[in-house]
Formats: C-alpha cells, sequence, structure tokens
C-alpha cells in the first residue's frame, strides 16, 4: 500500500500538555477469567520489573527495520502474553487512545498499564497488515491496520504507534486506535439495507448525503485528493471515485430520490447528485501549524499549499473516509439524515422527559448494574466527593427521556449518564441506558447491565417496521441485537488532536 505520510516532529506530535488526560471510563467489563497459565492477579505494571527494550544505537537517523524491530516485539509480546516484555517497550512519557468499536479512552502510562494488564490475563491474537514506516533523527512513526480478537470480541482498524529514544533504547511514545470497526459475530447489529439509513453533513453551504463508509485502502478513489472545508474542526478532502470498484447495491443508488429527515421528521424530497469519496479529520494542532508555515523550532517559512494540505488530511483520515453524494438546492438544511424516497416514510419516534415516578425508578435500577458500579469504584478511587458518581456535577446530573411513537402503546426510556472530576478528567464517566416500559410503568432493561455503551441520540426512528427504535448518534446509530442495544460506529471523524 502507497501512502503520503506527513514529516512532523515528535515534539509537535507528542506536546499537548505536560501532564496527560487520565483514562475516560465509558463501560467497564469486569475482568476476564484468567488464563490457565497465568496469574489471578493483575501483572505487575512497574516498568523496572521488565527486561530492557530493543536497543538502538546513536546516529544521525533511525531506519525502518530499528523500528519494524519493536513492533514486531509488540506483536509477540501480546501474542504470547508476556506482559513484562510489553511494558518494556514503553516510555516514561507515554499517551495511549484506545479504541473498541464506539468506545474511546484516553490513557498516560499508568492507566495504560492497568487497563491492558487486566487484558493480558486472556489469550490475545494481535496481527498487523499494510504496515508504513517513516524516520527521523529522534523516533519514527509506525502506520499499520490492526487485527484484535480476543474471546467473542473482534475488531479492526487503523492505528498509529510513535517510537523515541530512551535510555539508549527505542519505545512506544504515543499509541492510538484511529478507528474501531468491529467484525460481524453474534453481538454485531446488521448494517442497514443501503439507502434506508444515510446520515447528513454539511460543511459550509455544501451538503452531503453518506451512502456507505469507505475502505481504507483506497480501492474505490482515483485521482488526487483536493481540499473541500479546512474552515471547521475537522479537514475534509475528496476525491472521485471508481464507480466499477463499488458494490452494485451501492452503484444503484446514483441519481435516485431520497426524503430527508429532521429531528422533528421528515424533510423534503431531492436527487442524489455527484458522487466523491470523503475523507475527514480532526488534525492534531502541531499539524495545523506546519500548514501555517510555523516550523518545530520556532522558525516560519512558507504556508502549505491547498494541494499539500489536501494530501496530507488524506493521509491521516484512516477510518473516516466515506462515499458521499452531494445535495444540491436548499434541500436539506439542517437534516439529520436521508433515506431512499421510493421506500415508506420512516416513523418518528417523540422524546419527552419521563415522570418523576418512572425517573426514580429508572435510576436506582442503572444504580444496580454491574457496569455502574464499576465506575463508582474508580471514581471514589480518584477522588470522588458526592455520594454518586453521576451527581459530581449538577451540569451534567442524570437525564431520563421517553420515546415513543405518537399513537403506539411501546415506550422507551433512555437513562443518560455523564460526569467529570477534573480539568482534564481525574476521573470520567458515561454510560446510557434503555429501558421499554410496560403499561403500567414497569421497566424491562433492554440494554447488557455489564457493557451498556455511552451514547447521545439526536433522533429516533423505526427502520425495519419492528416497533422498537434505531437511535441516530454523533458517530452512527443504536439498534437491537436480539433485545440488547448495541451501537454501530458507522461515520466516525478520526481525531488526532488533544482534548486539553
Amino acid at each position: 500500500m502507497t501512502r503520503t505520510t506527513l514529516s512532523l516532529s515528535l515534539a509537535l506530535a507528542l506536546g499537548c500538555s505536560a501532564s496527560q488526560p487520565a483514562p475516560v471510563s465509558t463501560t467497564p467489563a469486569p475482568a476476564p477469567t484468567s488464563r490457565a497459565d497465568a496469574s489471578t492477579n493483575a501483572p505487575d505494571a512497574t516498568p523496572d520489573a521488565a527486561p530492557p527494550a530493543p536497543t538502538v544505537t546513536a546516529r544521525a537517523e533511525l531506519s525502518a527495520s530499528d523500528a519494524q524491530a519493536v513492533v514486531d516485539a509488540w506483536v509477540r509480546a501480546q501474542n504470547g502474553g508476556d506482559f513484562a516484555a510489553y511494558q518494556a517497550l514503553y516510555a516514561q512519557r507515554f499517551t495511549g487512545v484506545k479504541r473498541a468499536g464506539p468506545r474511546v479512552t484516553r490513557f498516560d502510562r499508568a492507566g495504560w498499564m492497568t487497563d491492558r494488564g487486566v487484558m493480558f490475563r486472556s489469550a490475545m491474537s494481535v496481527a498487523m497488515r499494510d504496515v508504513t514506516v517513516s524516520t527521523g533523527p529522534d523516533g519514527a512513526t509506525v502506520r499499520f491496520t490492526q487485527d484484535f480478537s480476543q474471546g467473542r470480541f473482534h475488531d479492526t482498524g487503523p492505528k498509529v504507534i510513535e517510537l523515541v529514544r530512551e535510555g539508549g533504547a527505542l519505545r512506544i511514545a504515543r499509541e492510538e486506535m484511529l478507528a474501531s470497526s468491529l467484525v460481524a459475530g453474534p453481538n454485531t447489529p446488521a448494517a442497514p439495507t443501503p439507502g434506508t439509513l444515510m446520515p447528513i453533513f454539511s460543511y459550509g453551504d455544501r451538503r452531503f448525503v453518506m451512502l456507505a463508509a469507505a475502505p481504507d485502502d483506497g480501492s474505490w478513489a482515483t485521482g488526487d485528493a483536493t481540499l473541500v472545508s479546512r474552515a471547521t474542526q475537522d479537514v475534509v478532502t475528496r476525491r472521485a471515485v471508481r464507480v466499477e470498484a463499488l458494490p452494485e447495491a451501492l452503484r444503484a443508488l446514483d441519481g435516485v430520490a431520497i426524503r430527508t429527515y429532521h429531528a422533528e421528521g421528515a424533510g423534503c424530497e431531492a436527487t442524489l447528485g455527484a458522487r466523491a469519496i470523503l475523507g475527514r479529520v480532526d488534525v492534531h494542532f502541531g499539524v495545523e501549524q506546519m500548514w501555517q508555515g510555523e516550523q518545530p523550532d520556532g522558525t516560519h517559512g512558507a504556508p502549505a499549499s491547498d494541494a499539500q494540505v489536501a494530501s496530507d488530511a488524506w493521509a491521516q483520515s484512516e477510518g473516516g473516509y466515506a462515499l458521499v453524494a452531494e445535495l444540491d438546492g436548499s434541500c436539506g438544511d439542517g437534516a439529520l439524515w436521508a433515506r431512499v424516497a421510493a421506500m415508506p416514510e420512516a416513523p418518528r419516534f417523540v422524546e419527552s422527559d419521563a415522570p418523576a415516578v418512572m425517573m426514580r425508578a429508572a435510576l436506582a435500577r442503572v444504580r444496580a448494574l454491574p457496569a455502574w458500579t464499576a465506575l463508582q469504584r474508580d471514581y471514589r478511587a480518584n477522588g470522588g466527593t458526592s455520594t454518586a458518581w453521576d451527581s459530581h456535577a449538577s451540569s451534567s446530573l442524570p437525564q431520563v427521556h421517553v420515546w415513543q411513537v405518537e399513537g403506539s402503546p411501546r415506550r422507551f426510556v433512555v437513562v443518560q449518564m455523564r460526569t467529570a472530576v477534573g480539568g482534564c478528567a481525574e476521573f470520567s464517566g458515561a454510560l446510557t441506558v434503555v429501558f421499554e416500559a410496560n403499561a403500567a410503568g414497569a421497566l424491562t432493561l433492554r440494554s447488557d447491565g455489564t457493557n451498556p455503551g455511552s451514547f447521545e441520540p439526536t433522533a429516533a426512528t423505526d427502520l425495519d417496521g419492528d416497533g422498537v427504535p434505531e437511535f441516530l448518534t454523533e458517530h452512527g446509530y443504536v439498534r437491537t441485537v436480539g433485545t440488547v442495544f448495541r451501537e454501530v460506529s458507522a461515520w466516525v471523524v478520526p481525531s488526532h488532536d488533544c482534548d486539553c
């Protein structure tokens, strides 16, 4: 695979702040059962106990083989269950971003090792492909596609590892899963039929209907990347479409009539316009500085051209590529999503505040779940001051809403909890739990009590006519597998910047 790589100083890539963000806990699962050949206690997270990392000689520039040796050792340590060897590969100043489906967690070194220590209790399989390496005198950047599986969990996606010299060795200073796609399995929600659920994105006065996520290998795209938008947090680029590479179901959407939808229901009809492959990414602030001509040594040069910005941004958009069609005219203003107009009109679930009795019952049920209890332990361990983690800040108290189609007896109760402690979050917790209420108000749990996930619904509809909502979110949708709601990250924008 050929890929353009931005030459960015590691000092910029790692220089978010002197103190790194603490973990963002979403839905912590209980520790997996121990391997037959491993201790039931968490592995020792003290780096001094681990053997040394691969050493490198001091010279003007590292070689790609130096970097490859480190990531090869990283893969071997995980597949072999060797936690001591794994720890030895990491620098003392480290930042890690973990993505697993829709969940995102950020760690410093101590938090990363605590999280990975639990992971090492069970056998796992880690594989790399499409590896690219860029090197400099002080470090290297390795990009690849990771395939990870453990137990019933299996995901794949692009990952970046930044390596720096430390104590005569080449060590990992940053690791980030840029996007996580859950591999289909018994707990993976089925994707909607093409044309059934198509999100709408607006950039300036241009609106795009997303037809499908596009593969990272560029097989659906052709030609050079051009710049669409740089005015918002997302840098948006586009390439032309290789129509012959598209699946037949997507080729059939060319020029079809669609109906747009707002949170309030159906809107206007329009025709799908010119298609393209979009790349979207929230770049690191250091990249923006370099595009503006600010060099890592403090000097200033000529700003990057639009063509250079587009090429760099496209290369960093792994996990955020999408096949889109443009919407002309005013139809689509303020719309959230669309579907083919020939399909039946999608019903709208109306959101309202839950009655006080139902709210109290729902909160009591959530606070008895294993996921909530695990977050409460973390909250107490990180200086929590109130009785419950979800009541720490008055600005983010729990919200309980009822979603119901007008005239339908079925009611779905959504409880959202989110809070943070400290400026960069000494503790941060979030979860969303769904119940169904019967006519008498009794609640039936429709989420996984151990790992319910966390999402913020922007709208809800019934795509398949079964009377159960599909919730739309900023990054995808939530639908049921069996009787349990699970989230799909279908239109994620990779974020390479710092939270604080």
